[in-house]
């Protein structure tokens, strides 16, 4: 059995899952997605009711794992691979053959998560209403480019816009411009953008006021939960622009959550998810999202929090119920990785090739993630 990571160049996520799967005894295979069509070959073959996937002329067998760690679409050509007046017909059909490729992969054993999954669970109000049918907490929200329907929201209490997805700019002066996850929002600052509002639609959501704020990590029946030791009392909304201060510990979450979370990711066909929560001021769970391709392995401050042993060890089962044994001595750590001649490697790689993908920066022994490297150092 082999496990396959799909990401991109620069992903300390693939990287270490790569190299603990190996360490494991495993074979594992890192496809780099950014030029996918540059360097690889993709080959789709319908038989007797199925699919034959190939790449390169190797065929993925239906016992493998894969792990859709950054499904998006490759950077499909360079400028010199292609005519410019041919550009926009290669496009369309490479898409079509690499979202033929991908839900190609949902017939393998273990697929995380299944790209028809990852597709509904991206979008935040199927989240949304997914959580309130398995009876999580959430928070009021309106999804909207009418700017009378939001404003008639912000008349009381307290309220914040989110974006639908992260995005960057291009660089201004050596430095990316991107658009807040999450900001306060009045009727004055949407009035203010009253003629541009109907082309750039906003999540409005009720401002639950936090006491603490939670980021669990599911992957088949095991669950790593985490206190982040983060409150927006004091006005501050995203814990992210804070990753090297919060006081990250290993918590219990109540077993009816626990219960609702495996009935959630079951509803929308995930097999993995990073969730957030709050827990608000009378100590209840309110859901905020889930991300099914979410940041995870920064929750491993420690030996005591064995996260890539646990994920790498889900991958190499193949068992989409997989639990993971805590009481077990960790066989690999990311502390481990973060020694290794790989890491290093990649950390090379990665400043000879800084415009080509996702930041991943190692920086005093810790990777972070590409918006924490964003914020912390191209925006300082």
């Amino acid at each position: 059995m082999t496990v396959y990571v799909l990401s991109h160049f620069g992903d300390v996520h693939a990287h270490a899952v790569h190299w603990a799967c190996e360490n494991l005894g495993k074979s594992s295979v890192l496809l780099d997605l950014y030029e996918f069509f540059e360097n690889s070959r993709i080959g789709i073959i319908p038989e007797n009711g199925r699919q034959r996937l190939l790449i390169d002329g190797i065929e993925i067998d239906q016992s493998a794992s894969v792990w859709l760690r950054r499904p998006n679409p490759p950077k499909l050509f360079r400028e010199s691979s292609v005519h410019a007046s041919d550009l926009k017909f290669a496009e369309m059909s490479c898409a079509s053959l690499y979202r033929g490729f991908l839900e190609g992969l949902s017939e393998c054993s273990l697929v995380v998560s299944p790209w028809t999954a990852h597709t509904a669970a991206s979008l935040k109000m199927n989240q949304i209403s997914a959580a309130q049918r398995v009876g999580m907490k959430t928070p009021r929200t309106v999804f909207t480019n009418d700017i009378d329907l939001a404003i008639s929201r912000l008349k009381k209490d307290e309220w914040i816009a989110k974006s639908h997805s992260q995005f960057k700019w291009a660089p201004v002066n050596g430095k990316h411009t991107i658009m807040p996850s999450v900001a306060p929002i009045s009727p004055s600052d949407l009035a203010s953008y009253s003629s541009t509002f109907p082309f750039s639609p906003i999540i409005v959501q009720e401002k639950v006021k936090s006491s603490d704020e939670i980021r669990v990590f599911v992957f088949g029946r095991t669950v790593f939960a985490a206190s982040l030791g983060f409150s927006n009392l004091d006005g501050e909304l995203d814990w992210r622009r804070f990753h090297s201060t919060l006081d990250i510990k290993l918590i219990e979450l109540p077993e009816r959550l626990r219960q609702q979370i495996f009935e959630f990711m079951n509803a929308l066909g995930l097999t993995s998810g990073a969730f957030d929560f709050i827990l608000n001021e009378s100590n209840e769970y309110v859901f905020l999202e889930v991300n099914s391709c979410g940041q995870w392995i920064w929750m491993e401050i420690d030996d005591s929090i064995p996260i890539l042993d646990a994920f790498s060890q889900f991958l190499i089962s193949g068992d989409p119920q997989f639990e993971y044994d805590f009481s077990q001595t960790p066989n690999v750590l990311y502390s481990d990785f973060l020694n290794s001649q790989v890491a290093d490697e990649v950390f090379v790689q990665r400043e000879a090739a800084p415009s080509q993908t996702t930041l991943a920066k190692k920086h005093e022994g810790q990777w972070f993630s590409s918006m924490v490297a964003l914020e912390n150092e191209e925006l300082s």
